[in-house]
């Protein structure tokens, strides 16, 4: 299930609310925990936007012509 609202972008606030929770790449570049999941796999899993995909041996050895991937998103609707 994919979280929702999910972030695509680094969020940017001039209203001095706190320092954003952040991770730190390799090269030091720090940037929003909301987006770690547009770099690290098993977060874009946690959030729902990867899967992992169970190969077997005979899978590797004949490979693939075409991976195929469907998505639905079903509008967020706010209960008042």
């Amino acid at each position: 299930m994919m979280v929702e609202p999910l972030s695509l972008s680094m969020t940017f606030s001039s209203d001095g609310d706190g320092a954003a929770q952040t991770f730190a790449l390799s090269n030091g570049l720090e940037l929003d925990d909301e987006i770690a999941w547009t770099m690290q796999f098993p977060r874009a899993v946690e959030v729902g936007m990867a899967v992992e995909m169970p190969v077997t041996q005979q899978d590797l050895d004949e490979g693939f012509n075409q991976v195929l991937a469907i998505g639905v998103k079903t509008p967020v609707v706010s209960i008042a």
